[in-house]
């Protein structure tokens, strides 16, 4: 190495040195390094969530109208069990519908059109040709000048069935019907409310058998931005024990009992040390029988004399819909 390459060499060093030096006094490592609770922040205003739930709203009544079914899935079916409502640190709503219907799904859901708006075939090549839909607002600004599409949207995927399975057309793996029905209704509400309450909620389908429902006590953080439409990489992901939130967002403590007839689960939602309401949920066994219950669904208050009843406290029976 001649002695000008090595100046140069040392002239590239010098500067790194002096600015790493700069940029640690500027940025401490600390505020590189963050604490994993930081990776889960809501991204989300309330308005935000408030607006997905218009969302759920309008689709619910106009498919449950139809006769369409449609059930939670993934991290929306783990935020309904596990929070009543959207994972307090997610901006997106999966639903999967009947492929079967498909004709029918896009015929009353275009019918929403000048105020709402039917996105299909978005992203194909994502799924090796497997379409989702999305389903947003006509008003919002898009995500970015390229898509079609606004955010908030609920993103709709399809299912295809045989004896045994449901089949998503899309990357989840099959779901055996044994773990979807009866379905189940399951509380869904806004999870960045500070006074979350039953009338906020809506109830929505979900498999009887969430999947990953072992894994329930491990909070991870977002994989991707829907409202930035990108990838979330890795170095900025973390898993965290959920206790570790459990004092900053709504987290459900539940306990169940079995009859021959069915079951019924005690859940409460608590932020921290506060518990918002109690909910006695009357529900079907999950042991694949295809139909879900035809009872009308009700909730009732339910009162017991004792000091518990500071929390209000509530039965819920039944699947159908008055729509």
């Amino acid at each position: 190495m001649n002695a000008l390459h090595l100046h140069t060499c040392l002239g590239v060093v010098s500067t790194m040195l002096i600015t790493g030096i700069i940029v640690t006094h500027l940025y401490p490592t600390r505020v590189w390094f963050r604490d994993s609770t930081d990776y889960f922040l809501p991204i989300m205003s309330q308005q935000d969530q408030e607006d997905f739930m218009h969302l759920l709203r309008v689709f619910q009544k106009v498919v449950e109208a139809n006769n369409i079914s449609y059930v939670l899935i993934s991290g929306s079916a783990i935020g309904a069990i596990r929070h009543h409502g959207m994972i307090p640190w997610d901006d997106d709503i999966d639903i999967m519908l009947d492929g079967d219907k498909i004709d029918l799904i896009d015929q009353v859901l275009s019918q929403l059109a000048p105020t709402y708006e039917l996105h299909k075939r978005v992203f194909p090549s994502l799924h090796d040709g497997l379409a989702g839909w999305k389903l947003c607002f006509a008003n919002k600004s898009r995500t970015y000048w390229l898509n079609s599409f606004r955010w908030p949207y609920l993103d709709l995927f399809f299912y295809k069935q045989n004896a045994t399975h449901w089949i998503p057309q899309t990357t989840i793996a099959p779901l055996l019907k044994s773990h979807v029905f009866p379905l189940r209704r399951v509380p869904f509400g806004l999870t960045l409310s500070k006074n979350p309450n039953i009338s906020q909620l809506l109830w929505l389908p979900t498999p009887c058998r969430v999947q990953y429902v072992s894994a329930f006590g491990v909070c991870a953080s977002r994989s991707f931005s829907h409202l930035l439409e990108l990838p979330i990489f890795l170095g900025f992901q973390r898993n965290l024990r959920c206790e570790q939130l459990h004092r900053n967002y709504q987290f459900v403590y539940s306990n169940h009992t079995n009859t021959n007839e069915s079951e019924t689960r005690i859940e409460e939602l608590r932020i921290g040390t506060t518990t918002y309401y109690r909910l006695r949920l009357e529900q079907p066994h999950c042991d694949g029988s295809w139909s879900h219950t035809s009872t009308p669904f009700q909730i009732r208050s339910y009162a017991l004399h004792t000091y518990e009843n500071l929390v209000p406290e509530y039965v819920v029976t039944g699947f159908n819909q008055p729509w």
